[in-house]
């Protein structure tokens, strides 16, 4: 993993505009602490590569993505239950539309075809799984925190995937 978080540059000061502490101020210096770099530009402060996942949850990034951050590469499961693996993807979804013949009109995905021919979905205990890099790049946090909104779908971290995984003793 190499996320990096983009965030505003006003969003780096000790207290936010109204006086309150800015929990993102605390969450940078931790990240500095740790040897994270960080780059500050005139707009914006770039924190990363973070490398473990371990540094910044899922519910972290929700957090940051709510105040006006962006994280990148930080790779994710989604989880889908049969139903919702039927629907078509949300219009907000890169890769959505399938492009058609000369001619023809684009079709929307559903998401069992979300997907270029270098991926593929895993189903485990009935609940089929799809990356957050299923056309070759990482989805931005931005997009897929909207994800969880949508009924069916639960998005997971690479260790909650992980842990679902069947192991030597199960099989």
């Amino acid at each position: 993993m190499q996320a990096k978080i983009t965030a505003p540059r006003a969003l780096t000061k000790p207290q936010l505009p109204d006086g309150s502490t800015n929990p993102l101020f605390f969450m940078i210096t931790d990240a500095r602490n740790m040897g994270v770099p960080i780059e500050y530009h005139s707009d914006n402060v770039i924190i990363g590569p973070v490398t473990e996942e371990s540094e910044f949850t899922i519910e972290a990034i929700n957090g940051l993505v709510a105040v006006g951050c962006e994280v990148e590469a930080y790779p994710v499961f989604f989880e889908l239950t049969a139903t919702a693996y039927a629907k078509d993807v949300p219009a907000y979804m890169p890769n959505r539309l399938i492009e058609g013949e000369e001619g023809e009109d684009s079709t929307v995905r559903a998401w069992s075809d979300y997907k270029d021919d270098t991926h593929e979905h895993v189903v485990i205990g009935g609940k089929h799984y799809i990356s957050s890099n299923p056309f070759g790049f990482d989805l931005p946090a931005s997009i897929w925190i909207q994800l969880d909104s949508l009924a069916g779908v639960t998005v997971k971290s690479v260790t909650e995937y992980k842990a679902l995984q069947p192991t030597s003793e199960d099989l």
